[in-house]
């Protein structure tokens, strides 16, 4: 018979931060200057877990002041910039969102999920054939995805009028 311990999911962050800050070798040996980005990386991991759980509790100011903290200390995880564009898309700030699924293509140009919301974003200020073509660019890189399918179905039909 196998027992199992239950953690917490924030014990559990915990436990792989303390992981990548003090076990993981520096990608350069000891550079103090990796060994900080490790730490970062770990501490933005952490609000990235954060600032999803106030998202999902529809709590969207509080949600982007997380991931502003974690785009400080980790400006170059295109998942806090996602996190931050969907908490701005969600208070109705569409031009800030389109800058944030920007940046994170801009990071990670293959991320199909940031070119399905950056195409969300233009759908909701009306820019329906630019958001036709960031669904197209989701499908590509995501053939079998099936939300870039249908949000570029209602992106067409809003495009032909439909939502009137």
């Amino acid at each position: 018979m196998c027992n199992y311990i239950r953690i917490s999911k924030k014990t559990l962050i915990v436990v792989v931060s303390l992981i990548l800050i003090f076990f993981i070798k520096p990608i350069n040996g000891d550079n103090m200057e990796n060994s900080s980005h490790a730490i970062n990386a770990s501490l933005s991991l952490n609000l990235l877990m954060e600032g999803q759980e106030h998202f999902f509790a529809g709590e969207y100011n509080e949600s982007i002041e997380i991931y502003n903290q974690a785009i400080k200390l980790d400006p170059n995880s295109s998942l806090a910039w996602i996190g931050r564009g969907d908490a701005l898309l969600s208070v109705g700030r569409y031009n800030e969102s389109l800058e944030n699924y920007d940046q994170a293509i801009e990071l990670d140009p293959k991320s199909s999920i940031a070119w399905i919301n950056r195409g969300n974003a233009l759908l909701s200020v009306g820019r329906y054939n630019e958001s036709l073509e960031s669904y197209d660019q989701a499908i590509k890189l995501d053939p079998k995805s099936s939300l870039a399918r249908t949000v570029r179905s209602l992106a067409e039909e809003a495009s032909r009028g439909a939502w009137k």
